[in-house]
C-alpha cells in the first residue's frame, strides 16, 4: 500500500505503457457503503496527483512567480511519464473479469488474473495551463520575541468537497485562529509569532506550501520555530495519528495526558491514544503510543525537508490505511456528519490537543522542543543501521563514535536547561541560547545538495521513502543507496551523514557560541 505515484514510477519503470488505478474493495468497501454506511461505493473514484517531486515543476527548487522563468524542459524531466487514469471499483471488476482466468496469477474476486489478449484504449486528458495559486495567511505578532514565528496550517483545496481532507483540519486551524484572536481582544498577546496558514494547491503536488518555503526560504531559516500541520485531521477516528520530529514526542505525550478523551472510555486523550493503539495492533503490552516517522503528504515537506524546520502532523486515523471514501466524490460533509464524528467531539478534542502544543512553542518562555528525544531516536536508528550493515563490508564504527559524542553533547546542553528550568542557572543569553539551540537542531541535518536525485529532499535523518513518498525513512540518503545495492554510494552517504551529525554536535556544545543573523 503505497503512493499511487510512487505506483506510476514503478509502473514505468517496469516498462508499462499505462495504468488504470481502483480502488480495492477489500480495502475500501468491506461493509455498507454510502448512504447506508461510511464504506465506498462502487462508483467511488479516487483522485490524486502521481509526481514524486513536489512543488510547481516548472520552476522547481525557486519559487513560481507569473514573471518568472518557467522551464518547460524540466518539468518535462520530473513530470510522470506514462498515462494514470483512476477509475470506479465497479468499472475494474468489469476490465479484470477480460483477462485469461485459466493463467495462474494474482487471486482477484475469486479468480486467477494474468495475460490477455484483449487491448483497453486509455485516454487522459490533462489540463497542463498555468493558474493562480493564493495562499491565505493570518499573523499574530508576538510581545518578547516577536521575529521567532511559530507556523500552523491547512490546505483548503479539494478534490470533490472534501470534508475529511481537509476541511477537518482546516475548521481546526480556523478554530484556533479564532480563539486566540477573542484572546488578543483582552490584550493577551504570545511571546512569540504565530502565522496561521492555509495553504492553495496541496492536492496537485504540494504546490502552495513549497511555493511559499522556497519564496521566504532565508526568513524561514532563522526566524522559523515550529511547524504544525493539519489535514486529514479527523475521518474515521479510531486511534491518534502524530507524525513528528522526534523533538515533539516528550511535549506531545505530556499534552495529551492533560487533554479529555473524545472517547468516554478513557479519561485522557493519551490514555485513548494508548488504548485504542494496543487494541488495533494486537499488543496488550504496549508501554507508550508511537509516534510515526514523518514523510511527505502534505504541507509539512517543504519546512521540515528543505529548511529543516520541526515539523509535527495531528490526525486521527482508522489504524489501516486512508479512510473508505478518501479523494472521492463521497467525502462530504453529510457523510461526515453521519459517520465520521457526527457530535464533531473528535474535532474539538484535536483543537484543544493542537492549541496546548501550540501555545508551548509559542508562549512558554523555554520552548519544550527536546533535543534529548532527538538524539534517543537517532541512537536507535543507529543500532538499527549497524545490524543492517553487519551483512555488508561497510564498517559503521565511525558512525556509532559520532552519535555517542552527539548524545553526550546533548546531554550537557539538558542538563543546562533543566538548571535553567530549576532557576540554578539564569541570564538572558543563557535562555537565549537554550531556545535557539532546541529551536535550530533540525537545520544541522540540512545538507545543501539534497539527497541523490532529490534535490528538494535536503534532510539526512529524515526523509519520504524514496519507494513509498507517504512514508517517511530515516538516514534515507544511506538507506537509498543500500536499497540500489551500491557498497560505493552507501560509504559515501554515510560520510556524508557522519559530517551533518557533527556539525550538529558542534551547533549544540553547551560552550559554542553561536551568532544568528
Amino acid at each position: 500500500k503505497i503512493f499511487r505515484g510512487s505506483k506510476a514510477s514503478n509502473a514505468h519503470t517496469h516498462e508499462m505503457v499505462g495504468m488504470i488505478l481502483y480502488s480495492d474493495p477489500a480495502d475500501k468497501g468491506q461493509g455498507e457503503v454510502y448512504p447506508d454506511g461510511p464504506w465506498l461505493p462502487p462508483t467511488g473514484v479516487e483522485r490524486g496527483n502521481v509526481k514524486t517531486v513536489k512543488g510547481d515543476l516548472g520552476s522547481h527548487l525557486y519559487p513560481a512567480y507569473s514573471e518568472g522563468y518557467t522551464a518547460s524542459q524540466e518539468y518535462e524531466a520530473i513530470a510522470p511519464k506514462i498515462p494514470v487514469m483512476p477509475i470506479p471499483y465497479d468499472k475494474a471488476k468489469s476490465l479484470l473479469e477480460l483477462v485469461d482466468s485459466s493463467n495462474s496469477g494474482h487471486k482477484l474476486w475469486g479468480r486467477n488474473i494474468g495475460p490477455s489478449g484483449d487491448t483497453v484504449e486509455l485516454k487522459v486528458e490533462n489540463d497542463n495551463s498555468h493558474q493562480k495559486c493564493r495562499n491565505v495567511l493570518g499573523f499574530i505578532e508576538g510581545k518578547d520575541e516577536p521575529e521567532k514565528v511559530v507556523i500552523v496550517g491547512s490546505h483548503r483545496d479539494a478534490w470533490i468537497y472534501g470534508a475529511s481532507d481537509p476541511g477537518s483540519g482546516m475548521a481546526i486551524v480556523l478554530e484556533i485562529a479564532r480563539a486566540l484572536g477573542e484572546e488578543l481582544e483582552d490584550d493577551w498577546r504570545p511571546r512569540r509569532s504565530i502565522l496561521f496558514a492555509s495553504w492553495d494547491a496541496e492536492e496537485p503536488g504540494i504546490i502552495g506550501s513549497f511555493e511559499f518555503v522556497e519564496d521566504h526560504l532565508t526568513a524561514l531559516k532563522y526566524k522559523a520555530v515550529a511547524y504544525l500541520n493539519l489535514d486529514t485531521a479527523v475521518s474515521i477516528p479510531k486511534t491518534l495519528n502524530i507524525k513528528s520530529t522526534p523533538n515533539f514526542n516528550s511535549l506531545v505525550y505530556d499534552e495529551a495526558k492533560k487533554v479529555d478523551s473524545p472517547d468516554g472510555e478513557y479519561d485522557s486523550l493519551y490514555d485513548y491514544w494508548l488504548g485504542t493503539m494496543s487494541d488495533l495492533t494486537n499488543d496488550a503490552s504496549m508501554d507508550v503510543p508511537p509516534i510515526r516517522l514523518i514523510g511527505s503528504g502534505s504541507d509539512y515537506t517543504a519546512f521540515l525537508n528543505e529548511v529543516g524546520i520541526s515539523s509535527i502532523d495531528f490526525a486521527y486515523t482508522s489504524g489501516s490505511g486512508t479512510y473508505p471514501v478518501y479523494h472521492t466524490q463521497y467525502d462530504n460533509f453529510e457523510w461526515m456528519k453521519t459517520f465520521g464524528d457526527p457530535k464533531f467531539t473528535y474535532h474539538r478534542q484535536l483543537g484543544i490537543f493542537a492549541t496546548r502544543i501550540l501555545m508551548a512553542l509559542a508562549d512558554e518562555k523555554v520552548l519544550r522542543l527536546s533535543a534529548e528525544d532527538y538524539a534517543m531516536k537517532i541512537k536507535d536508528l543507529t543500532k538499527d543501521l549497524e545490524e543492517v550493515l553487519s551483512n555488508s563490508d561497510i564498517d559503521p564504527s565511525d558512525m556509532t563514535a559520532v552519535v555517542a559524542m552527539f548524545e553526550s553533547a546533548v546531554n550537557e546542553h539538558s542538563k543546562l536547561k533543566a538548571d535553567f528550568l530549576n532557576e540554578k542557572t539564569n541570564g538572558s543569553d543563557i535562555l537565549n541560547s537554550i531556545n535557539e539551540k532546541e529551536a535550530f537542531l533540525d537545520r544541522q541535518f540540512i545538507y545543501g545538495y539534497g539527497l541523490l536525485k532529490r534535490p528538494s529532499f535536503r534532510h539526512l535523518i529524515f526523509a519520504p521513502s524514496s519507494s513509498n513518498t507517504y512514508a517517511g525513512s530515516s538516514f534515507p540518503g544511506v538507506v537509498d543507496a543500500l536499497a540500489a545495492d551500491n557498497d560505493e554510494e552507501t560509504k559515501k552517504q554515510l560520510g556524508i551523514l557522519i559530517t551533518k551529525i557533527q556539525a550538529a554536535t558542534s551547533f549544540i556544545e553547551v560552550n559554542n557560541k553561536i551568532d544568528f543573523v
